[in-house]
């Protein structure tokens, strides 16, 4: 199995979310020639809508997984999630594997084995998607759920 490492840029990237807020959702993608885990895609909260709901927010991050990410290809996603429970506002940052069916057996398993480092690198994660391979899996119900849970 390789030894895949994270590269700074994507520590920097997910602190920036984590401690500044500065993104919305970060994209993370396996580099297999440089064995290092990177930066693929990012959305800066200051150029997203700010009248859309956390749902509506959610399923634009969807928008930009599925496309992409169905047509094969493995990844991580960190998603900083703002919603209201009981009229409180909450936020919490979680993490994806995103493992659609479609890839090839050898990136489901260099992601998969690579998911237990990445939670330990990735500081404050309070909840966990693993090995999501359908929409239905990310479903706005699901993970609200999944968030509001103690």
């Amino acid at each position: 199995m390789h030894n895949i490492a994270l590269a700074d840029e994507s520590l920097q990237a997910y602190n920036d979310l984590k401690i500044h807020q500065t993104y919305r959702y970060v994209i993370f993608f396996v580099d297999r020639r440089n064995n290092l885990i990177m930066v693929d895609q990012a959305l800066r909260r200051d150029q997203e809508n700010p009248q859309l709901t956390p749902e509506q927010q959610w399923n634009n991050f969807l928008g930009v997984l599925e496309p992409k990410y169905n047509a094969g290809h493995c990844c991580y996603a960190v998603y900083y999630c703002q919603f209201e429970f009981f009229g409180e506002p909450r936020f919490k940052h979680l993490l994806i594997e995103w493992l659609p069916s479609t890839a090839d057996p050898k990136s489901q398993m260099l992601t998969t084995s690579n998911f237990d480092m990445v939670k330990k690198r990735f500081l404050g994660i309070s909840h966990y998607v693993p090995s999501a391979s359908t929409l239905s899996d990310l479903a706005w119900d699901r993970v609200y759920q999944m968030m509001v849970r103690p």
